[in-house]
C-alpha cells in the first residue's frame, strides 16, 4: 500500500439522496432545524465563507439579511435554486412547519440583502415570486428538491418562493452565468 495521495486516490464524491419520506417524517422536521442550520453556519465561518455543506446535487447559500424587528444582520442557510439568468430561487419551507421561517418575514420588510455562493459574496435584492411565478417555476424546483412537494402536503401555507437577483452586472458573473440544473451545467 502507498502512502502517496493523489488524485485518483480521492473517493469519488456522489449527492446524497434522501427519501422523501425521510424528509417529511416528524423527526426529521423536529431535528433537521436543530440540526443542519448550526452545522452549515459553522461550516461557513470556519471556512470564512468559502464553503457551505452542499454539492452539485443540491446547492446551498448563505442569506445574511436584516431582522425584520431587531434590524440585527441574519444568516441563514438555504437551499437554492441557481439560474441561468445569475439570479437565485430560494423556498421558505421551514421543514414543512406551519409558520413562515422569519427569514421570509426579513425580505419582505427589507429586500436588500446579501448571500454567499460558493465562495462568491454578492448583494442582492430579493423579490416575491407572484402565484404565477411560482406556478411556472414549481416544476424545476421540485427536480433540485423534491421534498418541498412533501412539505407542502404538511402544511396550509403557501411556501413562499422569493427570487434573489444581483444587484449589478459584476455580481452576476459569481454563478458563470451558467444553469447548474440538477443534471449538472448547461449553457
Amino acid at each position: 500500500m502507498s502512502d502517496v495521495w493523489n488524485e485518483s486516490s480521492k473517493p469519488q464524491r456522489r449527492a446524497v439522496t434522501v427519501p422523501r419520506r425521510v424528509l417529511t417524517s416528524r423527526g426529521f422536521r423536529w431535528l433537521g432545524p436543530r440540526i443542519f442550520p448550526p452545522a452549515h453556519r459553522f461550516v461557513h465561518r470556519a471556512t470564512r465563507g468559502r464553503t457551505i455543506l452542499d454539492s452539485s446535487a443540491q446547492p446551498m447559500l448563505m442569506l445574511a439579511s436584516t431582522g425584520a424587528r431587531t434590524g440585527k444582520q441574519r444568516e441563514t442557510p438555504l437551499a437554492t435554486v441557481p439560474r441561468g439568468n445569475g439570479a437565485f430561487l430560494v423556498v421558505g419551507s421551514n421543514f414543512g412547519r406551519a409558520n413562515h421561517p422569519s427569514w421570509t418575514a426579513n425580505l419582505l420588510a427589507e429586500p436588500a440583502a446579501r448571500i454567499t455562493y460558493r465562495g462568491s459574496t454578492m448583494a442582492v435584492t430579493a423579490r416575491l415570486l407572484t402565484d404565477e411565478e411560482r406556478g411556472t417555476c414549481w416544476t424545476e424546483m421540485l427536480a433540485w428538491y423534491p421534498a418541498w412537494a412533501g412539505y407542502t402536503e404538511l402544511t396550509d401555507r403557501e411556501l413562499r418562493v422569493f427570487e434573489l437577483t444581483p444587484t449589478d452586472a459584476s455580481t452576476r458573473a459569481a454563478n458563470g452565468g451558467v444553469d447548474r440544473g440538477p443534471h449538472g451545467p448547461s449553457r
